[in-house]
């Protein structure tokens, strides 16, 4: 099993029920193990004028080929995602932060 570090992070269409339902997400798959997460921080955009972000952290564990979890991680993404063009402002991200297998 893969030890895996992502970061979440939202600034639109409540940003914490966002994340809570990522977490969700990932804690219903079943080939992921949400293992711990982070407390949230909210931080300032860089750009353009939009709302603050919410960001957290995850460790999971899993089984899957890195390409398999990405693949897994963005389907939670796009489920949840409205980027509003040009500003970059984001309903939900999720990016792998770290990975003890080779990505």
């Amino acid at each position: 099993m893969a030890e895996v570090y992502i970061a979440l992070g939202s600034n639109m269409d409540s940003p914490h029920s966002q994340l809570d339902s990522a977490l969700e997400a990932l804690a219903q798959h079943p080939r992921i193990d949400l293992i711990a997460t982070s407390s949230r921080y909210q931080t300032p955009p860089i750009g353009p004028q939009q709302p603050d972000f919410i960001n957290a952290a995850a460790q999971l564990s899993t089984d899957l080929s890195p390409l398999d979890l990405l693949d897994a991680l963005q389907t939670i993404e796009h489920q949840k995602i409205e980027c509003v063009a040009f500003t970059g402002a984001r309903g939900l991200w999720i990016w792998i932060s770290c990975s003890t297998t080779i990505l």
